[in-house]
């Protein structure tokens, strides 16, 4: 009878065991499974963040170069043809301009008082010379002024006048069709927000915008 009960108390301890033992295993099982998951998330998490974070930086980056380094800016209507033709995008450099001086001959982005929106205008001259239209012709100085660029045509007459300092005379290549400083008068530096680098659109037109009078 003893004999009976060991047998019978080691085969309860050892089922005992046995249960306990596989209890432990699934709850460990289950715990390792928790923590893969738990694990997979925080990595997915990382993961959103890290890109979160780049497009954050790539969107600041790209603000930060259209405010103060270049501009992609559409050209509307007719003045600057036959150089630049309506709907034509090109790219402005708006770092040169508090470096160097506009060129005479270079193509610019500028603003005019009490308008709105941008015009694209050609340097025809400096502070202190003086400009002349006559007979379908600009004199500097009392000189002509030698345009392969322009579009040939009627110009008005423009009694001579001297640009003020720290103002630049500007005009458009189509200039019967053009309003630029024959009617808003030269324009400060300040106004002038860059210069005209590059033609990107439409892709077939892709092309350099030098100095008109480097070109000749």
């Amino acid at each position: 009878l003893i004999m009976a009960l060991l047998i019978m108390m080691s085969a309860y301890f050892s089922a005992t065991e046995t249960a306990f033992l596989s209890v432990n295993r699934i709850r460990l099982k289950n715990m390792a499974e928790k923590g893969d998951k738990k694990a997979g998330k925080k990595k997915v998490s990382r993961t959103v963040k890290t890109w979160i974070i780049a497009l954050i930086v790539i969107a600041l980056v790209i603000a930060f170069l259209l405010i103060f380094v270049f501009e992609i800016v559409s050209v509307e209507g007719h003045s600057m043809e036959p150089t630049l033709n309506g709907g034509e995008k090109v790219i402005v450099d708006k770092v040169s301009r508090y470096f160097e001086y506009p060129e005479r001959g270079r193509i610019v982005i500028t603003k005019y008082d009490g308008y709105d929106g941008y015009y694209i205008k050609r340097v025809i001259a400096y502070p202190g010379e003086w400009v002349e239209v006559y007979n379908n012709t600009i004199y500097l100085n009392g000189e002509p002024l030698d345009e392969p660029y322009s579009a040939q045509g009627e110009i008005s007459d423009m009694e001579l006048q001297q640009v003020p300092e720290g103002c630049y005379f500007v005009m458009g290549d189509n200039r019967d069709n053009s309003n630029d400083s024959r009617h808003q008068g030269p324009i400060e530096r300040s106004m002038i927000v860059g210069h005209v680098r590059q033609v990107v659109f439409p892709f077939g037109s892709w092309r350099g915008i030098p100095n008109g009078l480097e070109s000749k």
